[in-house]
């Protein structure tokens, strides 16, 4: 029976691409992963078995269920930081566009709409001796969440979805050398065609990739592939006002950008969720009590000749997330 103890603190992650949804990370592609939290779901179907003529005990009591399809799920959650993010960023979506370094800063932009699939593995140590190890990774979906009270204790969460999962005795590889010092984020601003919105309580961003499941015939059961289907996205945010500018975007039906832009602490350095090109909900009017009204928005992005629906920037002085 279990007599081991091993608290969060002791624990260690890395992280590694994979060139396809069956290559193992080679030895010396992980690197080490700061991290918040992390949730690993394996779902293992039992069917009932309906074989009959068994040795049975009793002609009532189930028999042993044959095993079924496994699917893999699960969580991880990062501070969000300037320079480590883009790291997972690039692991989850791929390498970044990089454009030119204005006063040593580069700007590293990655784009919805890619049909390509990018597959990653995490492996995490639970205990002195044990690793726990998945493989064929890929991110379903990204939303951001911030308020006006958040100094640097920013967060982003990313499902987890994969194909195979593994325990080992220790990491692969030798120890990764250290990561890049930190690049925490200040505070948040809420951006609609690129001017702060003033009195902005609360925002979220969101971008579903409509991650798509593909079982094909083989010698194990489980998952396939993981690919890229029809996105949606959107965001919403909370105001201590009438807000009635939105009105007049609402009733005009007029497009728009939406933005949350991530300041960092390091001079120029910030990481920006936007969506270029969005149309406005109609926002609803509550008024409640003697107190001061407050509006809630909420709007659907898309993507037109010039722009995608969704796309990621961060600006920092690192050269290249190839």
């Amino acid at each position: 029976m279990p007599d081991d103890l091993f608290y969060g603190a002791d624990c260690e992650m890395r992280i590694a691409p994979m060139a396809d949804a069956t290559t193992a990370p080679a030895a010396d592609d992980w690197i080490n992963i700061p991290f918040v939290s992390f949730s690993g779901n394996v779902s293992r179907e039992r069917r009932p078995s309906p074989e009959l003529g068994l040795p049975r005990h009793n002609s009532l009591d189930p028999v042993k269920p044959t095993p079924g399809f496994e699917r893999f799920s699960g969580d991880l959650t990062v501070r969000l930081d300037s320079r480590r993010t883009p790291l997972l960023l690039r692991h989850a979506l791929g390498a970044p566009t990089t454009g030119a370094a204005v006063s040593g800063i580069y700007p590293h932009v990655w784009n919805s709409g890619s049909k390509t699939p990018h597959y990653f593995a995490l492996a995490i140590r639970t205990a002195a001796d044990q690793v726990r190890e998945y493989q064929g990774l890929a991110v379903p979906s990204l939303s951001l969440s911030v308020n006006a009270e958040q100094t640097q204790d920013f967060e982003l969460t990313l499902p987890l979805r994969g194909l195979r999962r593994s325990r080992l005795a220790d990491f692969a590889g030798d120890a990764p050398p250290a990561m890049v010092s930190a690049g925490a984020i200040s505070r948040a601003l809420l951006k609609i065609d690129d001017v702060a919105a003033t009195r902005t309580g609360e925002a979220t961003w969101n971008w579903d990739r409509g991650l798509a499941e593909e079982a094909f015939l083989s010698t194990t059961p489980t998952i396939s592939e993981l690919r890229p289907g029809a996105a949606s996205m959107g965001g919403t945010a909370r105001f201590g006002s009438v807000a009635e500018a939105f009105d007049d975007i609402e009733e005009g039906d007029t497009e728009f950008s939406a933005k949350v832009e991530l300041l960092g602490v390091l001079t120029n350095h910030k990481i920006t969720f936007e969506h270029p090109q969005a149309m406005l909900n109609a926002p609803p009017l509550a008024v409640s009590g003697p107190g001061l009204i407050e509006r809630t928005i909420s709007w659907f992005a898309f993507q037109d000749a010039d722009a995608p629906g969704a796309r990621i920037t961060v600006n920092n002085n690192v050269a290249t997330y190839a």
